[in-house]
């Protein structure tokens, strides 16, 4: 099983969309793959729950049914030092999204608005708590070849969870010179991250036996790629300023050949549940994840 986390510091550049579409082609190609929804504002959920026949909106799911359910539990069961075995039926949590691909459902309405940001707040930078996403995972990974997980814009603890339990991460973004930069701060905020905790913390050992080697940057695709737009001079511009700036650190960052170039019609077959009447030349994403499972396939070797 790998697990890979979809992420950048900047919004609204397609990352829930990106997992939900790397995940159902995935699906397509009889891979059996979980989504997880790590962002409080809950879209991926808001999307998938769609699907369901017994649920039109995220207030309807059972609080006990949810993420948020999961890290509250774990938080008390920490904070007050109980060290219970919480025993959680964590099939009870796997909802159906469509043939060969499931999801665990974030819910914002939890508890009146007790969403993963405000549980947060409540969680220290401890493997305690880091471990919370990683026993999860463990606990159904025998059941998908690919676990995707959308993470929020920012870097709070379940956010780090994510870095540290995954084998690969993969960024989407627009074509502009601030997302540029801000592709090199999160790569540095995600390599410093793992390094803090399994390399120089007085325990790294053990965050290192547990949480494993580094995540490896799969590469970066671009998002809201429009028709009139000169894509190819886009894309070597921003290319050569992103070589540019990492060649600092001696790691070129890979840039997907492939890349969407209708993505409002995308998000409006997602909204409408129309997917499946979008033409292939109308959804790039098929190609984004081959050529995602190509780069892995050479990160691997």
């Amino acid at each position: 099983m790998e697990i890979i986390f979809v992420g950048n510091y900047k919004g609204g550049v397609g990352k829930t969309t990106s997992t939900l579409l790397l995940g159902r082609h995935l699906a397509h190609e009889n891979k059996k793959v979980l989504l997880l929804d790590l962002d409080s504002q809950s879209s991926l959920s808001e999307l998938c729950i769609k699907n369901i026949d017994d649920f039109h909106f995220l207030e309807d799911m059972d609080d006990t049914k949810t993420l948020n359910y999961i890290y509250d539990l774990e938080i008390e069961n920490i904070k007050k030092g109980y060290n219970l075995d919480l025993s959680f039926d964590y099939q009870n949590l796997v909802y159906p999204y469509e043939t060969n691909i499931d999801f665990i459902p974030t819910k914002i309405t939890y508890k009146n608005s007790l969403g993963l940001d405000e549980l947060c707040m409540n969680m220290d930078a401890d493997i305690r708590y880091f471990s919370i996403l990683a026993k999860l995972i463990k606990k159904v990974s025998e059941d998908y070849d690919y676990v995707l997980i959308d993470c929020p814009p920012s870097s709070n603890v379940i956010t780090q969870s994510a870095f540290l339990v995954s084998d690969y991460y993969v960024i989407p973004t627009i074509a502009d010179s601030v997302s540029t930069n801000g592709i090199i701060h999160y790569i540095e905020t995600i390599s410093k991250t793992y390094k803090k905790y399994c390399q120089l913390h007085e325990d790294a050992y053990l965050y290192k036996h547990y949480f494993g080697d580094e995540p490896k940057l799969i590469g970066v695709f671009y998002t809201l790629i429009r028709g009139q737009v000169n894509y190819v001079d886009i894309e070597s511009i921003l290319s050569a300023e992103l070589q540019r700036i990492s060649s600092e650190s001696g790691d070129p960052i890979y840039i997907f050949e492939s890349f969407t170039n209708n993505y409002v019609g995308i998000t409006r077959a997602i909204a409408n549940n129309e997917l499946d009447t979008l033409p292939p030349s109308k959804d790039t994403y098929d190609t984004i994840m081959r050529e995602m499972l190509e780069r892995m396939e050479t990160l691997g070797s």
